[in-house]
């Protein structure tokens, strides 16, 4: 029986086929006798055609234009990506189009040593503070002036004023005050090396971002930064942030 074969009314692709069926004015005559239409001519719709197309083949759709059935490239549903990352679902036919890649690009996670300097001074800040979080604030803002009325306590030049501000805390705790003197010294002491290696990390971590050869290494530069910080607050005696 013969077959007539649709095809997409914008992109000519195949859509599929069916059986024809026969034209009514098929074998009819005119008036003068003669065959209007063949016995055997069919009816064949628009956007279809009686041209047989080739056989399906994988990764290949076929279309109908100029009167032929031809192969073109089917992507349709494939992934293709930017260099910087961004995914492009291919939704049309045709050859895959050019300047894309076919697998995602492994891209570093600081594109660039600004973006890498702003992690390193963001996480190291955070840093900081949790090593202080413990601390209520308006006593980490107390902190220089109590030391030197400590040190000048024990030193033994202390000024009433600050023999008055050292004498209201242990009223409090009941503590001898050459023991909270010797307290609040040490604490500051630890404070210091706190802020001098926190300072000595920051510069150097900048300096090894800077000379870093590619942006691949900011990644691991600054896991390494993190792990010294880590480190540096345990030989302190102070427990590491979560």
């Amino acid at each position: 029986m013969t077959k007539i074969f649709h095809f997409d009314p914008v992109t000519g692709e195949y859509a599929g086929e069916e059986d024809a069926r026969p034209d009514p004015m098929a074998g009819q005559l005119d008036g003068d006798g003669n065959e209007l239409l063949s016995a055997d001519a069919v009816l064949v719709p628009g956007f279809a055609t009686l041209i047989e197309p080739m056989a399906a083949r994988v990764g290949f759709a076929r279309v109908f234009a100029d009167a032929a059935w031809s192969e073109v490239e089917d992507h349709r549903g494939k992934t293709l990506w930017t260099a910087e990352g961004e995914a492009r679902e291919i939704s049309s036919l045709g050859p895959l189009p050019g300047g894309l890649l076919t697998e995602k690009p492994v891209l570093p996670t600081y594109p660039d040593l600004e973006a890498a300097i702003a992690a390193m001074l963001g996480w190291i800040n955070d840093f900081a503070a949790t090593l202080t979080a413990a601390m209520p604030e308006a006593e980490v803002r107390s902190l220089p002036v109590k030391a030197t009325a400590a040190r000048a306590y024990l030193a033994g030049d202390a000024t009433p004023e600050q023999l008055a501000m050292l004498q209201a805390e242990v009223d409090l705790t009941s503590e001898a005050l050459a023991d909270l003197a010797a307290e609040i010294v040490a604490n500051a002491d630890r404070d210091d090396q706190v802020n001098a290696r926190i300072s000595g990390l920051r510069r150097s971590l900048k300096s090894q971002l800077e000379s870093a050869a590619d942006a691949f290494a900011y990644e691991t530069i600054l896991e390494a930064g993190k792990q010294q910080a880590l480190t540096m607050a345990s030989d302190l005696g102070i427990a590491p942030p979560s």
